[in-house]
């Protein structure tokens, strides 16, 4: 009788694993996206350059590598099939420093040097009633070397074609270099105003 029982349980438990492969071979693989920065020539780094220390470059937690839709009542939903090769705030990193010295800044690793970091809050297809959009938005903060702190959120959309992956790596390439200008900008701004 226990011999029954435990053959049961195994048949059963085997029956479980067969349902659940058949239904992982359902769902369709998974196809990447990359997005496409625009090139920077390496710039040397001007004798009147701006010295900051770039800190914690992180995301919000659900940006990872999921590409994220929001739709227009507020949802965001993970697409089914797309992913991004490289988390977005590790690309946002790359961008903001292969941008610093075109934009007069320095990065050096010295602590009393003011303290820039950035958080994407946003980084998704944006679904509209007519149009699809890919929207990029992050806080940008700065300790500045007297101990203040600025913060300031900059954003950025543009128009993507309907279908995957179509204009989207080239777009979201854009609107990096453009939330990376945005950011040097304000990082200039702010440590001139302090200097005065």
């Amino acid at each position: 009788m226990r011999n029954c029982i435990l053959a049961g349980f195994c048949l059963a438990l085997g029956s479980l694993g067969l349902s659940s492969c058949s239904l992982r071979s359902d769902a369709p693989p998974p196809r990447f996206l990359e997005a496409a920065l625009p090139a920077t020539p390496a710039m040397p780094v001007p004798a009147s350059a701006l010295d900051v220390r770039l800190g914690g470059v992180d995301s919000e937690d659900m940006l990872r590598l999921d590409l994220l839709r929001y739709s227009t009542n507020a949802e965001v939903l993970r697409d089914p099939t797309w992913r991004w090769i490289a988390p977005p705030a590790k690309t946002l990193r790359q961008r903001l420093e292969l941008s610093a010295s075109a934009h007069g800044i320095a990065l050096r690793d010295r602590a009393d040097l003011p303290v820039i970091s950035a958080t994407l809050l946003r980084y998704g297809i944006i679904d509209g009633a007519t149009s699809k959009e890919f929207g990029v938005q992050m806080m940008v903060r700065c300790r500045l070397a007297d101990g203040s702190e600025r913060s300031q959120v900059v954003e950025s959309s543009a128009a993507i074609s309907e279908s995957l992956p179509g204009t989207t790596p080239a777009v979201v390439g854009t609107l990096l270099n453009t939330v990376s200008t945005a950011a040097w900008s304000l990082v200039r701004s702010w440590c001139s105003g302090a200097s005065k």
